[in-house]
């Protein structure tokens, strides 16, 4: 019910509180100050005429008293000039009608005469009873028909309480308007710095505390907060700058003495008899392919620290040319199979070039290593579904039992000898890192036997 105000700015949701606020304030106020003054002129105006039905009881006492219906006449002829007065009536002593007179265009009939109260009120009709006096004997009874409606003098109360009520709207409206600047600028300020650090990530940056209100508390948390992630930032920085030095060491200090051991081993063919036993030649052959494969193992796993900490230096690029680039970098492999690669993936999307071009170059290289004695065949296609498109590269290579799927994105979780089939089994954690980077995701669909078809997906922005 309430999600087009969700949907609302935070200005116009305080606005609109605001207003409706003040409105039902001063709506409740202008009507319970137009019902009391209401009240208060009904009440002046009853005791007006009561007052006046008393002046005219004694005026008619005289023309009563000698029955004189035409000095009465004359004598009520005054009470004409009041315009609340609507008919008029007297009775003698006795009850009799002596006189009456209707002084509106509405006929009324003539009342049955009342004595249990001098006044009686219903709606805006006031009829009035007064006895008239002679020498302090009652002579007859004055009956007065009249309206308290109060129409002219509500009217004028109306209007000048509307015009009340535009001038505290216009005064609520500026000073909400005041109110959200006093409230919402500090929250936009603190927006506005938000997104300078998320886009310069200057966690060093910190904001003016003014006040010791709640909000200013809220900019002591957030500076507070900045301090901590710029303390965490740097330790991070320390590390990594630590683990590439680790890195360099390793790849010259282990590599080194792989080199060694290689080499020494080729020394050790050629400086032995060429009938050497079959038991010692194989013993040198383990010997050198065991360095071969530590050597391997010690630059994939550079390879995959490197991936993952390389900053992403992002640009608009056909994806067909870092397919190309890969394909020209394992020209040698796909001549020597033979293999046959088709692919449409005319497309431009946002990319690390050399890390798509690293992608490419390793899902090229499984589909024709893991091969069966069959010329590879690799087909590589896209489709766009709203802001992803999702590229497919497929083979009719050995392929993947159910089980393993999942597993062969682990880095060194290979699922063959190394006899059978060169490499660390690091390639596919490598690209799982390449695409983690750019915001997708990979997976594998595959019936062992049958090939296999990765997938993985880019943000796309048409």
């Amino acid at each position: 019910m309430l999600n087009w105000f969700n949907k609302l700015s935070l200005r116009i949701k305080l606005l609109i509180v605001i207003q409706t606020v003040s409105a039902i304030t001063l709506i409740a106020g202008l009507l319970f100050e137009l019902k009391s003054t209401n009240k208060i002129i009904k009440d002046e105006t009853i005791s007006s005429l009561r007052t006046i039905s008393k002046l005219i009881a004694e005026i008619c006492s005289l023309p009563l008293h000698f029955e004189d219906r035409l000095d009465l006449q004359l004598q009520l002829n005054r009470i004409k000039s009041i315009s609340e007065i609507k008919y008029v009536c007297v009775w003698d002593k006795n009850g009799k009608l002596f006189y009456e007179e209707n002084l509106s265009e509405k006929k009324y009939k003539t009342p049955a005469i009342f004595k249990d109260t001098t006044f009686r009120l219903t709606d805006d009709l006031l009829e009035i009873i007064e006895p008239i006096y002679v020498n302090s004997k009652t002579i007859g009874h004055l009956y007065l028909r009249t309206s308290v409606a109060l129409s002219l003098k509500n009217q004028n109360l109306i209007i000048n309480l509307s015009i009340l009520f535009c001038v505290l709207t216009l005064l609520s409206l500026l000073l909400s308007n005041k109110l959200q600047r006093i409230v919402l600028q500090p929250i936009r300020k603190l927006a506005a710095f938000t997104r300078y650090v998320g886009s310069s990530k200057n966690y060093k940056a910190r904001l003016q505390v003014s006040s010791s209100d709640e909000f200013g508390q809220v900019k002591q948390d957030f500076n507070n907060m900045l301090e901590t992630i710029d303390y965490y930032v740097q330790e991070l920085e320390r590390n990594n700058k630590d683990l590439e030095e680790f890195n360099y060491v390793a790849s010259h200090d282990l590599k080194e003495p792989l080199r060694t051991i290689s080499r020494y081993c080729d020394l050790l063919k050629s400086d032995l008899p060429a009938n050497l036993p079959k038991d010692a030649e194989d013993d040198i052959r383990f010997i050198s392919d065991a360095a071969l494969r530590l050597d391997m193992l010690v630059s994939d796993l550079l390879e995959l620290s490197r991936t993952g900490r390389k900053e992403l230096i992002t640009k608009k690029l056909n994806l067909s040319e870092s397919l190309k680039n890969a394909m020209d970098n394992l020209n040698a492999m796909i001549e020597d199979t033979n293999a046959k690669i088709t692919y449409n993936i005319d497309i431009t999307v946002s990319i690390d070039a050399v890390l798509i071009t690293n992608l490419f170059q390793n899902l090229i290289n499984n589909a024709i290593k893991f091969q069966h004695n069959k010329i590879p065949e690799i087909t590589i296609k896209h489709k766009i579904s709203e802001n992803i498109v999702t590229i497919s590269v497929a083979d009719n290579g050995i392929g993947i039992e159910p089980q393993y799927r999942d597993l062969i994105f682990v880095p060194f979780k290979r699922l063959h000898s190394f006899a059978k089939y060169k490499g660390s089994g690091i390639g596919l954690a490598i690209c799982k890192k390449i695409i983690e980077k750019h915001g997708g995701k990979i997976w594998v669909e595959s019936e062992y036997g049958n090939g296999s078809i990765f997938y993985f997906t880019l943000p796309f922005n048409v």
